[in-house]
């Protein structure tokens, strides 16, 4: 084995978690900013309704009588291209619960693509030979290509927002809708 394709192979690796490093520092910070503006538009619409807002919950709820709608960011662990931003709204009326998942994505388009996780190679007394170093080389330098192109293009996506009940199965589902409002509108008709 060469040694000059290992280096190759290396060096493709730690060039593409620098772009998935920046990808996600992209992700964080349209993120933040969605969540602020989802947050807004679940207080706007539910005043505009007549809800009264729970200012002693960090996360955003309503109420009104005895009824509390409550809307939470949820953190996950996996890591998908079109699946962003997690939240669920609980609709709390006399201990009957209807939860939703709203998701922020691309606009327009299926998810979830999950993203692989690129660093599980077979690291044993294995030997790897130059046949399957140049295969892997050629996968690396693809993704690699497919990171940059994330990254240069993150400013050009259009977000959307999709949703559905939580314990709803749903394998074709697209980020339809254009503001966090539209989601309301269409959950509480």
């Amino acid at each position: 084995m060469k040694l000059d394709k290992v280096k190759e192979f290396e060096n493709i690796k730690k060039e593409l978690n620098e772009y998935k490093k920046i990808y996600n520092d992209l992700i964080t910070k349209r993120n933040n900013e969605y969540y602020e503006y989802a947050k807004e538009d679940f207080k706007n619409f539910f005043t505009e309704k007549g809800f009264k807002i729970n200012v002693y919950q960090e996360e955003p709820e309503v109420v009104y009588g005895d009824t509390k709608i409550k809307m939470s960011k949820v953190i996950s662990e996996d890591n998908y291209l079109n699946l962003h931003l997690l939240f669920n709204i609980k609709n709390l009326i006399n201990e009957y619960n209807n939860e939703y998942e709203v998701l922020l994505g691309r606009l327009n388009n299926p998810f979830p693509i999950k993203m692989q996780d690129n660093n599980k190679y077979i690291k044993s007394a294995i030997v790897i030979t130059e046949d399957i170093l140049d295969v892997e080389i050629k996968n690396e330098t693809r993704k690699l290509e497919e990171a940059k192109q994330e990254s240069k293009s993150f400013n050009d996506i259009e977000w959307g927002y999709s949703f559905k009940l939580t314990n709803e199965r749903i394998s074709d589902q697209k980020c339809e809708y254009k503001t966090f409002r539209e989601v309301l509108e269409n959950i509480f008709k």
